[in-house]
């Protein structure tokens, strides 16, 4: 028998090296593809470890990024240089989001799961045709052709592999370029600093991790401390010494989790305090604190006010806090942007203790007594209310770590009131006991739940009659056209309603409003405050955000403002005259200028016999 020789048209079996590239770049897009769908409709939920704050990042980010790699595997199938490129481009964008966001060992091994393949892509892409299918398949030279014409199509085969692979990985490096950038722009926008970073630098480590004041009376306050070390006897040294001569120790009033909680009594009204915590016997002088007890009588006060601040951030806009030297600064929300979607305290406890350890904000802490009550980012995820997976953790975190004025329970939402001088501070939940449906039995939605409700009522009555200003401090915007479903008090028109005409009815014509949430600044003079029945009822407000967050606006109109951006806080100076009560309304920048200003007088309440 004769041997029949192939035809020349014919092609012959892939060889074994080209078969195994095949299949691993097969196998290589297949995971990849199976991996990045469960990863997109499974929300981001994977298993790895973010940074506290970083739980925005696995909800809105990594769906994103597995669709995307999605993408750049199905491209493969066909064109696998191009799925290679595309993907490169994909990590290089989710890159500067994995290392800000994820802890390293977990931004590291989620980058090399996604990058490898890319690589693999890319090498055994630039050694075959177009269609994988047919990767290094090469036809038989015709019977006809000599050795002369085989050398020079295989020298022509080589450079075409050259240039292939030149080309495949110049593409990927410029995407790799153009991705990072990209990624980098994008995130600096979302969660990078909106104005300079403090220059203040931390102290040296020591015994205390960190701490602050609160709940500041006439006669004491509250100091919430880290210690860095398990400790066996504790206690807070308070003078009027800055050297701390002459110091009284008050004793561990409890401990959470190793934060210790001391209260502190039996002070002088109106007097500056150093204090600094001795564990074991050694007493840390790298970190001393200073507060200043409240008046009982009218002086001129200073009020700082501030909301949403990134997680991490060191701006500049904390020290010029300071540097107003305020009587207290007062926190209305999104003190962090956790995000937190689970129902771990823990995870509320890192996050806290990466904003109490930020040289600029740990600074600030230790020089003015803080006054704090959460909004959505800081309570839950976005928008969030009542039903919040994370709410029962929340309560506990905030019980532990925020040295707070006394709350209605162990489990209540976090309103509480304070009185500095004669004005009185009311601060008010948004969110804790939100409600997002109507109430079938009463027909309304509640923002505020009805034993929130009830005290607030029943505190702008008290406070009015007793005091001769009355500042509320209330998170979420008020002034906004009613709209079903706006997270501001647009969506609760029925309760704002009735809050305004209980203002209305009891003449209260001595109320200023400080608002936060949206980041901007703003201030109306009482035009666009009124949502009651009579004329005139309105009120000042403030809007002050946001501390460290890109710009945004909510509602309004305002009769001054708004100005959107970052590194804004706001001031509300008080001075009691005989003519009456003198309300400077202040935006400030990150830099200590003036953004905008109202000043008014306001009359002095009529006194009860």
């Amino acid at each position: 028998m004769t041997d029949i020789e192939p035809s020349p048209h014919c092609e012959p079996e892939p060889q074994p090296t080209s078969r195994l590239r095949h299949r691993v770049l097969v196998a290589s897009i297949t995971i990849v593809a199976v991996c990045s769908l469960i990863g997109f409709v499974g929300r981001g939920r994977w298993a790895i470890v973010v940074r506290p704050g970083g739980a925005t990042f696995d909800d809105r980010v990594l769906p994103w990024f597995f669709l995307a790699f999605l993408v750049a595997a199905l491209l493969s199938w066909r064109w696998p240089r191009v799925g290679g490129i595309v993907g490169a481009f994909v990590v290089a964008v989710f890159v500067p989001f994995a290392v800000a966001q994820l802890v390293p060992w977990s931004a590291a091994l989620t980058i090399v799961v996604f990058g490898v393949p890319v690589l693999i892509w890319l090498v055994l892409g630039s050694m075959s045709r177009d269609d994988p299918s047919e990767a290094d398949r090469r036809s038989e030279p015709a019977a006809d052709e000599g050795d002369e014409n085989d050398t020079v199509d295989q020298n022509d085969t080589v450079d075409l592999g050259r240039r292939r692979v030149l080309f495949t990985f110049a593409g990927a490096a410029v995407a790799v370029v153009a991705g990072s950038s990209l990624g980098r722009y994008v995130y600096d926008r979302i969660w990078g600093p909106t104005h300079p970073e403090s220059e203040v630098t931390a102290p040296p480590e020591s015994i205390v991790e960190w701490m602050w004041c609160g709940a500041v009376t006439t006669t004491g306050c509250s100091v919430r401390v880290r210690p860095r070390v398990e400790f066996e006897n504790a206690a807070l040294l308070v003078s009027t010494d800055a050297g701390l001569a002459g110091a009284t120790p008050t004793p561990l009033a409890d401990l959470y989790d190793r934060v210790a909680d001391f209260a502190v009594d039996g002070l002088e009204l109106d007097t500056r305090y150093w204090y600094a915590l001795e564990v074991d016997g050694e007493v840390d002088r790298t970190r001393i604190g200073t507060f200043r007890t409240f008046p009982d009588r009218a002086r001129p006060l200073r009020l700082a006010f501030g909301s949403c601040a990134r997680t991490g951030s060191n701006g500049a806009v904390f020290d010029a806090i300071r540097a107003a030297q305020p009587d207290v600064y007062v926190n209305l929300g999104d003190f962090h942007y956790g995000d937190i979607f689970v129902d771990d305290v823990d995870d509320y406890r890192q996050v806290f203790d990466v904003q109490l350890t930020r040289p600029a904000q740990a600074a600030l802490y230790r020089s003015v007594p803080i006054a704090y009550v959460w909004d959505d980012h800081d309570f839950g995820p976005d928008n969030a209310d009542r039903t919040a997976p994370g709410r029962n953790a929340a309560m506990v975190a905030y019980r532990e770590y925020v040295p707070h004025y006394e709350l209605a329970g162990p489990t209540s939402a976090i309103f509480q009131a304070f009185t500095i001088g004669t004005t009185r501070v009311v601060m008010t939940d948004a969110r804790s006991e939100r409600d997002p449906d109507t109430d079938p039995d009463t027909g309304r939605k509640t923002m505020l739940g009805d034993v929130q409700l009830r005290w607030l009522l029943a505190e702008l009555e008290r406070a009015a009659t007793d005091h001769d200003l009355v500042i509320w401090v209330n998170p979420v915007p008020w002034v906004d056209p009613a709209e079903a479903g706006a997270d501001s008090w647009a969506g609760y028109d029925a309760e704002r309603r009735r809050i305004a005409e209980h203002i209305a009815e009891l003449g209260i014509d001595h109320l200023v409003m400080v608002s936060g949430d949206a980041h901007m600044v703003a201030i109306d003079d009482g035009t666009h405050t009124n949502y009651s029945t009579v004329d005139g009822a309105g009120f000042p407000l403030l809007h002050v955000a946001s501390l460290d967050r890109p710009g945004s606006t909510k509602g309004g109109p305002y009769t001054t403002g708004p100005i959107t951006g970052g590194g804004h806080f706001g001031l509300v100076e008080v001075d009691v005259t005989e003519a009456g009560t003198a309300v400077g309304l202040v935006a400030k920048d990150w830099r200590g200028d003036e953004l905008l200003r109202h000043d008014v007088t306001l009359p002095r309440p009529s006194r009860r016999p």
